[in-house]
């Protein structure tokens, strides 16, 4: 156990969040930790010592904070949408100075409380290079991640923003905010202002607050807060199906062994066919509440909860 950073003081956070809510990195025998606006740090994996720390960047939460970094060619990228404050920055991954910064360009509303966002941001390789979608409020920003410039935004109605964008090789996909969210779909060939001329469709109706879009096999699923599953065609934004599975949500969809899983926060979850039409569930119930996306180890399913770490293997998974 390592203590990296003592503020004297801290915001009040949102009853769902947490101080450490941004999930670290592993990279190069390194472990990068971000706290938002208490700073990041950088660790030996073996030993646990403290290579560098950053907390030149300060920003008004309002809630705690909520975006995870990102990595790309050796640099950590961060992001901050708070109250009174919103860019994008960018540090040396090996020495934790800053490489680049970039300040949201498109208008915000009055009211600070309208800024904030906790998205955090995806890396996607278009034909014309390397793009970092990154969602803010009322807006979404495409960046080259190389040096910070900005290749597009789009704007939009929605702010404290937590989904994660999902992109093909055209097309980016987000939901738009936390209150009466919508989904869109942004062509990644666009420059400058492309709110007119680049955006394919908008989905409304069950769309997540919290949970991110699941983008697999050219159909976009999704589950709202309050247990509402659907699928839209990626193409088109037609909604394939919709379903009340039950239950709340926070953590993600995510495919695994060519099916599609929803995990709810009071433990249950769901095994969905892509195949059927409207969708059949498979449904297992286990300890604890779960609100963190489960992650893939080679084919076995790791799914943690409240209470403990579950290591599902392959052959046990639709059982």
């Amino acid at each position: 156990e390592v203590t990296i950073f003592q503020p004297g003081t801290v915001e009040e956070i949102h009853h769902d969040n947490s101080y450490a809510s941004p999930s670290p990195i592993l990279w190069n025998g390194r472990v990068f930790a971000h706290f938002g606006t208490y700073g990041t740090a950088c660790l030996d994996v073996e030993t646990g010592k403290i290579l560098w720390k950053n907390n030149d960047y300060h920003i008004k939460h309002d809630g705690g904070p909520g975006s995870s970094p990102v990595l790309f060619e050796g640099k950590l990228i961060l992001t901050y949408d708070g109250a009174d404050a919103q860019y994008v920055v960018a540090l040396d991954a090996m020495t934790g100075k800053e490489v680049w910064k970039r300040t949201r360009s498109a208008p915000f509303r009055e009211n600070p409380i309208t800024h904030r966002a906790f998205a955090t941001p995806l890396l996607t390789q278009h034909e014309s290079g390397w793009q970092l979608i990154s969602p803010a409020a009322d807006q979404c920003h495409a960046y080259n991640p190389a040096n910070g410039e900005e290749l597009w935004h789009v704007r939009y109605v929605g702010f404290s923003t937590v989904p994660c964008p999902v992109a093909d090789a055209n097309r980016a996909y987000l939901c738009t905010g936390f209150f009466k969210p919508e989904m869109i779909s942004v062509a990644l060939d666009g420059k400058g202002d492309v709110t007119e001329s680049h955006v394919a469709w908008h989905a409304k109706g069950p769309i997540p607050d919290t949970p991110s879009p699941l983008l697999f096999e050219g159909k976009l699923y999704t589950v709202s807060n309050t247990g509402i599953a659907a699928c839209h065609d990626a193409e088109s934004g037609e909604r394939a199906w919709v379903k009340r599975v039950g239950g709340n949500y926070s953590a993600s969809p995510m495919a695994i062994g060519g099916r599609v899983l929803l995990c709810s926060e009071e433990g249950v979850t769901h095994i969905i066919d892509p195949a059927d039409n409207p969708p059949k569930l498979k449904s297992n119930k286990i300890d604890g509440a779960i609100k963190a996306t489960p992650a893939v180890l080679d084919s076995d399913l790791l799914l943690r909860t409240e209470n403990a770490l579950y290591r599902i293997c392959g052959a046990n998974r639709d059982k």
